[in-house]
């Protein structure tokens, strides 16, 4: 009986064995599944609102209405625009030139005054396209208005500098920039 009762705890114990192993492996697997889910949870970025006429009436300075229908900028202001603000970077002056509500301002100031090579030039290609975002104005006289306008402007630009492996680099990309435009308009 000695006999028979050690063969049946073996067979009890190898289909036991085989079951936890299998639950043991399917517990590690939904582990490392929620364990990839939580590392790739924590390179969501801070979301920045989708600027709608309700949000940009709320965002106004005090005194400003919304204009209804935006004007284009003349692409000529934009084309100043960019250039005064590509000799600002290359004169290392960003810090004075970036709005104080830069979005991660200082980790952009901090990433060019550690990664960016010192001799690094950026050169404006070419201007892709001008977009009036959203614009707002206040009376200040007669017939005369400050019209504020934030302007897009796509833009291919070329980052010059000196490689010590390489020698010379010169790497072209597009890119965006927004800016705030302030002027004085006298209605006619």
């Amino acid at each position: 009986m000695g006999a028979t009762g050690t063969i049946a705890v073996r067979i009890l114990v190898k289909p036991l064995a085989a079951a936890a192993r299998f639950w043991a492996i399917l517990a590690l697997w939904f582990a490392c599944a929620f364990v990839v889910d939580i590392a790739d949870a924590a390179q969501f970025r801070k979301f920045n609102k989708i600027r709608t006429p309700a949000a940009v009436q709320k965002d106004l300075p005090e005194g400003f209405s919304a204009v209804p229908e935006p004007i284009r900028l003349p692409r000529s202001i934009v084309s100043r625009l960019l250039q005064d603000f590509l000799k600002t970077w290359n004169g290392g002056e960003l810090e004075d030139h970036l709005a104080g509500d830069f979005y991660d301002r200082n980790r952009l100031l901090n990433t060019i005054s550690e990664d960016v090579p010192r001799d690094a030039r950026l050169r404006l290609v070419s201007i892709q396209g001008v977009d009036t975002l959203d614009q707002s104005s206040r009376a200040i006289g007669r017939g005369r208005f400050v019209v504020v306008s934030r302007v897009a402007a796509r833009a291919r630009i070329q980052i010059e500098f000196t490689d010590p492996g390489f020698g010379l680099r010169r790497i072209e990309t597009n890119a965006e920039y927004i800016f705030k435009v302030t002027m004085g308009v006298r209605k006619k």
